[in-house]
């Protein structure tokens, strides 16, 4: 069984919640990498959350500039 978008949100949801932003960003990367998904503004949202454990907004600014470049507006949530 192939893993869906729900499946990854979830998993970067949980990664969020465990304050662990590395294991989020390589969740969103290998969606989109390995399994070929595009991640959907959930996705985008929980691993943006998930980088205020890294020290650093930068990894967060990136993913909002690649959440536009997929053609998606940040919302409340995106800056939450």
């Amino acid at each position: 069984v192939s893993p869906n978008a729900q499946c990854y949100n979830a998993a970067i949801a949980a990664a969020r919640a465990l304050r662990d932003g590395r294991r989020a960003l390589d969740l969103l990367r290998r969606m989109r990498d390995e399994d070929g998904l595009e991640p959907t503004r959930v996705s985008y949202n929980a691993a943006i959350g998930a980088c205020e454990w890294l020290g650093s907004p930068a990894p967060a600014l990136r993913l909002v500039e690649q959440m536009r470049a997929a053609g998606m507006q940040p919302d409340g949530y995106t800056f939450a």
